[in-house]
């Protein structure tokens, strides 16, 4: 059984929190909301084992990418963040739709 761990505190920088209210109010996803929290709620739980790396300036980025569902209607969203033992820094958001499925 896994196990999950205390959750980390997400916090959005400045630049990710706007593309996050810009997709928040965009007609294109209308179930942003429950995707974006859906991934905060994966970040703060396993954050520090998602995604790939890479140090620059010495600071570790990770990039991860939830998939979306164009039934569900929920976009694909990239997030390049940092962890520490107690947080989660959301650097930056990218949100798009997602790739049509495959018969």
């Amino acid at each position: 059984m896994t196990r999950w761990g205390a959750a980390r505190t997400v916090v959005e920088e400045p630049d990710a929190q706007k593309a996050i209210d810009k997709a928040t109010a965009s007609d294109d996803y209308s179930r942003f909301d429950d995707a974006w929290e859906a991934a905060k709620w994966l970040l703060a739980r396993k954050g520090a084992t998602l995604g790939r790396t890479q140090i620059k300036d010495g600071v570790e980025y990770r990039l991860y990418k939830v998939a979306g569902d164009d039934v569900a209607k929920t976009p694909d969203i990239a997030v390049v963040y940092t962890v520490t033992e107690d947080e989660v820094m959301v650097v930056a958001v990218k949100v798009s739709q997602p790739e049509p499925a495959q018969e």
